[in-house]
């Protein structure tokens, strides 16, 4: 103990902060903080305290990654926050300004000032010029300058770009401990915490739930079903690297994704299930027969309930389906509508031309719910190019590090939250959605293509 304490004593104070706030005692004590908000119901402040702690790591910490389950846990106790935008304006404001000013602040002091940028700058940029110029011709001045609608056009396109472009230059992956591990820490943190916020509309609802057992209804059943999608690979690669005892905890956010009461939750929570199991079956050789077993029953059981899920809609075949009154298919034919009519630019990202299908709560965007409609229904052909080069570029880098477990487990993840856009907003969420998914990639580019740490028997 006393030549850890000599060690830590002659580093500089911001070192040791890096440290702490990157120890396992830091996360447990965040991870707690944020279950107490949840069983106080005192989410709305929670943001506020979460704020601050991330303002004061941002000046006090050298470290980037500091800042980063702070942001989770905050964003994931922050989905039971729907349409309460007008409580957070007392301290918000604010509380953004100073947030703002320490990340200048963190950039100022602590980061190198040489921009870089990696494999996923181009897609990005595609992505960002598509969605600036979508609508043009279509949409109105007033819907595409409203200030809800500036959000979404600015961080979904250069403003996430240049997040990226910030985050890839000052986050340094040079540290004396295994950054990439603890950013894997982190995302099963989030994954667990989701559990817990799950777990606790169920102890809200105990007295419901024993008089008449089902699933309990929540707003924010899609909103944790997409941390979940995004969480659910690591406890599968910590099951091949540290012990199968981790696998309990893929079965918790599974069972979590099915109590969520989410059906895009259920339905893509079960693929993404199949499709970890595939990734143990190629990883895990050791049992690699039992992965392959494990896979064919879960196949022939999602085949199963794929045909009851048709019966239980009363549709006769797949193509009934979309001639169902669906308020998802209602907005997948609108989309085809709107491509119709403006093949090029789409009818515009922030058009509220949908209203009578989905109206939204201040603040949201009218969503098509579905990442491919959204795409040729609100940015046409220029969309589907500039989204087909990213998916591309992405769907690129995760197959050139195959081999390499953790930069697969990324991979994965981001399918989570791909599969999860499908059926829900999901990749068109700036924050946190998109900005994790962009964190994501930088991981995966900044990963040593000679680390192969998976299990080699």
């Amino acid at each position: 103990m006393t030549r850890i304490l000599d060690k830590y004593k002659d580093l500089p104070f911001h070192k040791r902060l890096d440290r702490f706030a990157l120890s396992p005692l830091a996360f447990a004590i965040q991870f707690f903080l944020a279950c107490l908000i949840v069983i106080l119901d005192f989410q709305i402040n929670g943001v506020a305290i979460f704020g601050f702690i991330g303002i004061g790591m941002l000046v006090l910490c050298s470290d980037l990654l500091s800042i980063c389950l702070p942001i989770l846990l905050c964003s994931v106790f922050a989905t039971a926050l729907y349409d309460s935008a007008e409580k957070f304006l007392s301290f918000i404001i604010p509380e953004a300004v100073l947030i703002v000013l320490s990340v200048i602040f963190h950039f100022l002091v602590y980061g190198r000032k040489k921009l870089m940028v990696g494999k996923s700058f181009w897609g990005l940029l595609a992505v960002s010029a598509a969605i600036t110029l979508s609508g043009i011709g279509s949409i109105s001045p007033r819907e595409y300058f409203a200030p809800s609608a500036l959000y979404y056009t600015f961080f979904l396109g250069f403003g996430l770009l240049a997040v990226y472009v910030i985050i890839n230059t000052y986050f340094d992956c040079k540290r004396d401990y295994d950054v990439f591990e603890k950013f894997a820490i982190i995302m099963y943190f989030m994954g667990i915490f989701a559990c817990f916020n799950i777990l606790n509309y169920y102890i809200d609802s105990i007295q419901e739930f024993i008089s008449s057992p089902g699933l309990v209804t929540f707003q924010a059943a899609n909103n944790l079903s997409t941390f979940l999608m995004f969480a659910l690979p690591f406890p599968f690669y910590f099951a091949i690297k540290k012990s199968k005892l981790h696998l309990v905890s893929a079965f918790l956010m599974y069972v979590s994704l099915v109590l969520s009461g989410s059906g895009g939750g259920f339905l893509m929570g079960s693929v993404m299930m199949l499709l970890c199991v595939v990734y143990m079956a190629v990883y895990d050789k050791k049992w690699r027969v039992l992965w392959i077993a494990v896979l064919s029953v879960g196949t022939v059981c999602g085949i199963i309930l794929f045909g009851h899920l048709l019966s239980v809609y009363n549709f006769a075949s797949f193509e009934d389906i979309f001639y169902s009154n669906n308020f998802r298919i209602a907005l997948f034919r609108r989309s085809l509508g709107d491509f119709a009519e403006n093949p090029i630019f789409g009818a515009g990202l922030t058009h509220r031309g949908n209203t009578d299908i989905y109206n939204p709560k201040a603040g949201a965007m009218t969503w098509y719910h579905m990442m491919l409609p959204q795409i040729w229904g609100s940015m046409g052909i220029v969309g589907l190019a500039a989204y087909g080069f990213n998916l591309y570029k992405r769907g690129r880098m995760i197959l050139e590090a195959r081999r390499d477990l953790y930069s697969m487990t990324l991979g994965m993840s981001y399918i989570g939250l791909f599969l999860m856009s499908q059926v829900n907003p999901g990749e068109f969420c700036p924050i946190p959605y998109a900005l994790l998914a962009v964190l994501i990639f930088i991981f995966i580019e900044r990963k040593p293509k000679d680390h192969i740490p998976f299990n080699k028997n």
